[in-house]
């Protein structure tokens, strides 16, 4: 029988979280059509997002490398960015949304007036 640790290492599979992780971070997987998830309990909302103590926990599973130099970074939430968790918006990202809560109205006077910017000079 092959033991745990020569397992993982073969198939380069990561250790195994433990419980007290495991349970900060929340299930994996789960969606509004899981059988038996609490899909109305508030208490979810601290299971997922941007959270110092889950981003922490997320940083150890997902980028250890990362989590060993917290001190590094100014916050966890900074941290969280350099590894790829958290998604810093862009300006596109700022117009695209402003353009999808605009009326009508508002559309035509800002198309409007870029007819009159020269956007390449």
């Amino acid at each position: 029988m092959i033991g745990l640790s020569l397992a993982f290492a073969l198939f380069g599979l990561d250790a195994p979280v433990p419980l007290d992780k495991a349970l900060s971070l929340g299930k994996h997987g789960a969606n509004q059509y899981t059988r038996g998830a609490d899909n109305i309990s508030s208490s979810i909302a601290t299971k997922y997002g941007t959270d110092k103590a889950y981003l922490a926990a997320r940083l150890e599973r997902d980028a250890p490398e990362i989590a060993a130099k917290l001190a590094e970074y100014p916050s966890v939430h900074a941290a969280a960015r350099a590894a790829g968790i958290v998604k810093s918006k862009t300006p596109l990202d700022a117009l695209r949304t402003a353009w999808r809560k605009a009326s009508q109205e508002e559309r035509e006077a800002f198309y409007s007036q870029l007819q009159h910017v020269d956007m390449w000079g």
